[in-house]
């Protein structure tokens, strides 16, 4: 007669049953036994490397939200916006439930169909500037990047973007800053052109390096 004995040093979840002597069942209770138990730490690895991932991707979530600037995932094969962050949800005024599934180039290339870099013109990365289509329908500038990434073995487009409404605004500024100093300038050369000009006593202009600029007819 055989002997058996619940093994109380295992997991509930693989718990064998040791049989006691010295034949085939005996052997085959042996083997069985430490299958049980390659499977209990296999459960048991996949399990702690679920916890893993499980902490990394909320680890990735919480930067992908922190970033102060905007941030879409695309997949490359249908143009589809996949993920978006918060500050992207912010500036465009649309929600994440309101881009998901919708074409990328809508959003920020509003007037570029088919002629994305990456995906059309077989660039590997880009950066340049473009267009925000927002919800109230305005459109503000921007300075966008993109290139491909590998999440997991899925492919995709990550697209960044900040908005650089102040910066154009600026840039537009000095612009008509200068434009108008040159146009002083113009004026004034002109006015002392004339002064030179109509004057009945002679009249010398010489630069800080000593060289004659202007002088009078007279």
């Amino acid at each position: 007669m055989y002997q058996i004995a619940q093994r109380d040093d295992l997991s509930k979840d693989a718990a064998p049953i040791l049989i006691k002597g010295k034949d085939e069942i005996h052997d085959l209770s042996v083997s069985i036994n430490r299958m049980l138990e390659r499977i209990d730490q296999s459960k048991q690895a996949i399990i702690n490397k679920s916890k893993e991932m499980g902490r990394n991707e909320r680890y990735l979530r919480q930067l992908f939200n922190a970033i102060e600037a905007g941030v879409m995932l695309i997949d490359p094969e249908t143009r589809m916006i996949v993920d978006i962050n918060k500050h992207a949800q912010k500036l465009t005024g649309y929600s994440k439930d309101e881009l998901f599934g919708h074409v990328c180039h809508r959003l920020t290339c509003p007037s570029e169909v088919n002629h994305c870099p990456l995906l059309d013109l077989n660039q590997s990365r880009d950066m340049s500037k473009r267009k925000l289509l927002l919800k109230d329908g305005s459109i503000i500038p921007i300075m966008k990047s993109a290139l491909f990434i590998d999440k997991g073995n899925q492919l995709l487009l990550l697209e960044t973007f900040v908005d650089i409404s102040e910066a154009e605004h600026a840039r537009q500024e000095l612009e008509k800053t200068k434009k108008n100093l040159e146009n002083t300038v113009e004026e004034r050369t002109a006015y002392l052109r004339g002064i030179i000009d109509t004057a009945f006593n002679g009249i010398i202009v010489i630069n800080g390096q000593g060289y004659i600029n202007e002088f009078s007819p007279a």
